[in-house]
């Protein structure tokens, strides 16, 4: 495997659920009039030795992502969820479309580590995991120091046992929870109440995207 390949498999294993095919071509293969063509070939080799799951979904064409819509840390105050809830609604104004994404398999997770299992958890949540992968990668790019501490909901998930899930933790180099990482998709004011009030009582700053 390339050092690309290694990149794309072991950020599916263990960090997020799954990537488009177009978030992946941005990332990882120069714009050229093949580059498309040469890695759906590599994305299908990948498939083919069981490394990858090929699927389709609908899903809402992917956001800029440039900044979070609302940062939050301890000692400030907590934001209007009302206006907040309207923000994360309203930034959809396009219909679903066909969309191919990859997973990562079983098999992937055994030699990269991670919990993927090559399934599709909640076709419904599509969109948001589409997203989530996308802002996994634009950290890799901006802070990858930083982006190396983030552990996803599905290696978070047996810790917190009862307790509110977010999409991702970001730890420090010491294994300490630095930020909190989610994903506001249309979220109502309650959840977002909810998702603030969690993050306060644990005194972890987040960003809501």
């Amino acid at each position: 495997m390339t050092t690309r390949e290694r990149e794309l498999v072991s950020a599916l294993a263990s960090k997020i659920r799954l990537l488009s095919f177009d978030e992946i071509l941005r990332s990882w293969w120069p714009p050229s009039k093949s580059a498309s063509t040469n890695a759906r070939r590599r994305l299908t080799e990948l498939v083919n030795v069981g490394l990858l799951v090929r699927e389709r979904v609908y899903a809402r064409p992917r956001l800029p992502l440039e900044q979070p819509i609302f940062r939050w840390k301890p000692g400030e105050e907590a934001p209007e969820f009302g206006k907040l809830a309207w923000s994360v609604q309203s930034r959809w104004t396009e219909p679903p479309r066909d969309v191919t994404v990859y997973l990562a398999t079983r098999r992937a997770a055994a030699i990269f580590g991670g919990r993927a299992d090559g399934k599709i958890k909640n076709i419904s949540q599509a969109t948001h995991d589409i997203h989530l992968g996308a802002l996994y990668l634009k950290l890799t790019k901006e802070a990858p120091t930083i982006a190396a501490g983030w552990i996803g909901e599905e290696i978070l998930a047996p810790t917190r046992e009862h307790q509110k899930l977010p999409d991702a933790l970001l730890h420090d180099g010491e294994g300490r929870p630095r930020l909190v990482i989610e994903f506001g998709g249309a979220y109502p004011a309650d959840r977002l109440q909810a998702f603030h009030e969690d993050c306060s009582e644990r005194a972890l700053p987040y960003e809501l995207w």
